[in-house]
């Protein structure tokens, strides 16, 4: 399965790149073992929790790649002018289309709905996703897309790894400004009203 070789790589890669910085069980051991260090010493520096920037692109790279060969493989006569396999499997099973409201899955367009715009979504959403001013629409796209795939095609973890990629996309000091966000309406988002600046995760 295409989606398993996928979750390989990803996870190979994985162990060979600096994802540990921030936000994870080896930062807060190297925040323990600094601060261990440094009783009774001038403090040393703290650990870094910056990336080089290449860690960031090559995991984008990889998630990225699943979207553009779906839109190669849809690249056909029968996908796209007959709507083929969809119509063969929404019209012999039901199943797929059991937790769509209002019988939408049983309309004749809907195979067709599924075809151009499945080719399309997959065509484009990578350069959405990187273009930072087209994120307020592309990762409402990505997120139906793949719980649509979730809901028809139970198609195993693989919708739930795509949804996580999302957070690659966003800026890098995104989930360490979230808290403030959340917790302090008076403070604008990652800038405080009157005060120093959060200090800002980034990339080398």
């Amino acid at each position: 399965n295409n989606h398993y070789i996928l979750i390989c790589h990803v996870t190979a890669l994985a162990s060979l790149t600096c994802w540990g910085r921030w936000a994870s069980v080896d930062y807060v051991l190297r925040i323990f073992r600094h601060r261990r260090s440094s009783r009774g010493q001038l403090l040393n520096p703290p650990p870094d929790v910056t990336i080089p920037y290449w860690n960031l692109l090559l995991f984008q790279f990889i998630f990225s790649v699943p979207y553009f060969y779906g839109a190669i493989a849809k690249m056909n006569e029968d996908w796209l002018f007959n709507a083929q396999p969809l119509k063969i499997w929404f019209g012999t099973d039901r199943s797929h289309t059991r937790n769509l409201p209002s019988n939408v899955g049983e309309a004749w367009w809907f195979p067709w709905f599924l075809a151009w715009g499945g080719f399309l979504f997959d065509l484009g959403i990578v350069p959405m996703l990187f273009l930072r001013h087209l994120r307020i629409l592309s990762f409402p796209a990505a997120i139906s897309f793949n719980c649509m795939n979730k809901l028809m095609f139970n198609i195993g973890i693989f919708p739930y790894a795509m949804l996580g990629s999302l957070s690659l996309f966003v800026e890098p000091d995104f989930f360490a400004r979230l808290p403030r966000l959340l917790y302090a309406p008076e403070v604008e988002f990652g800038r405080p009203v009157g005060g120093a600046e959060c200090a800002r995760l980034g990339w080398h």
